[in-house]
């Protein structure tokens, strides 16, 4: 190759004299191959899929090796010592979120639910949920405290945060019925609850369906509670459909509860009970300015 040709070589290709000169030894080594490119090698995964499939048989039985639960630290632990796991923590934490786990505290559930009632409720309720002339809601009560509820904060190390309480078991309780596909929510404060007060409630829902109930069915899912079950109640437009027992988890308004709690009650301190009853009023305006959030809170779960 004269010296012509390599200069017209390195002007057209854009490329410098020692790129030249290393296609060059590749031709000459490999052939043509040699100047195919190919994907750069990086250094290989720690974790091979070897590695993810233990990882994911011990996370899916913990009681096949003899544990309740696995943290994150623990099973850290444990890999190291059982398969010589040479992965950092902060390693093993990515591929967990890569294999679609994280962390979640457990909800408590009864230990004496009926599954064949708990799979006939679903089997009912998803057949109800599929007609378009039904609109269901969902309805149950809940206490609220006027001494505060405390949460986890950051705070420096030796510090022990502090939140004030008057002890005077200032309470007060709330009657909800929410209806998820819409966001519609309609809530009651009482003091204690019985046939008479879930009357005037029953009353209000049924005022505030009113206008549709010509057209659509209205289906109030609740628990076994006597006076949810009183020979005296006066149901209106209303079908009301009965929980399994101890099925709290198949009543989206639970949800709610869990954030109207925390993000109206949390270190929340009540020293009167009209301290209360105004934060209560202002938590269930804000429900009923946005029912969007009431929708994505509640959405039913398959």
């Amino acid at each position: 190759m004269s010296g012509l040709e390599r200069n017209k070589i390195l002007l057209k290709s854009h490329i410098s004299e020692r790129t030249l000169q290393f296609w060059i030894r590749q031709y000459l080594i490999k052939g043509i191959d040699g100047l195919l490119t190919k994907a750069k090698v990086g250094r290989p995964k720690i974790l091979t899929k070897k590695h993810h499939n233990y990882i994911i048989d011990i996370l899916d039985n913990p009681i096949k090796y003899k544990e309740n639960h696995w943290t994150a630290i623990k099973l850290h632990g444990f890999l190291k010592e059982k398969f010589k796991f040479k992965a950092s923590y902060q390693t093993l934490v990515r591929e967990l979120h890569l294999l679609e786990y994280s962390l979640k505290q457990p909800r408590k559930m009864p230990a004496n639910q009926d599954e064949e009632l708990r799979m006939a409720f679903k089997n009912k309720l998803e057949i109800l949920l599929s007609d378009e002339r039904n609109e269901i809601w969902y309805a149950d009560e809940t206490g609220i405290e006027g001494d505060p509820n405390p949460r986890k904060r950051w705070v420096k190390k030796n510090q022990k945060p502090k939140i004030p309480y008057y002890g005077k078991h200032i309470r007060a309780n709330v009657l909800g019925a929410i209806c998820p596909s819409s966001g519609e929510i309609s809530t009651l404060i009482f003091d204690y609850c019985d046939t008479e007060t879930f009357q005037i409630f029953l009353n209000q829902i049924a005022e505030q369906t009113k206008k549709r109930s010509n057209k659509k069915r209205i289906i109030l899912v609740l628990d076994n509670a006597s006076w949810h079950k009183s020979s005296k109640i006066n149901w209106h437009n209303i079908t009301p459909i009965f929980l399994p027992p101890y099925s709290p988890d198949f009543n989206p308004i639970e949800r709610l509860w869990l954030r109207f709690k925390k993000e109206f009650f949390t270190d929340f301190v009540a020293k009167t009970p009209k301290d209360l009853y105004n934060r209560i009023c202002k938590a269930i305006r804000f429900y009923i300015d946005t029912p969007t959030l009431i929708m994505k809170t509640c959405k039913i779960r398959n």
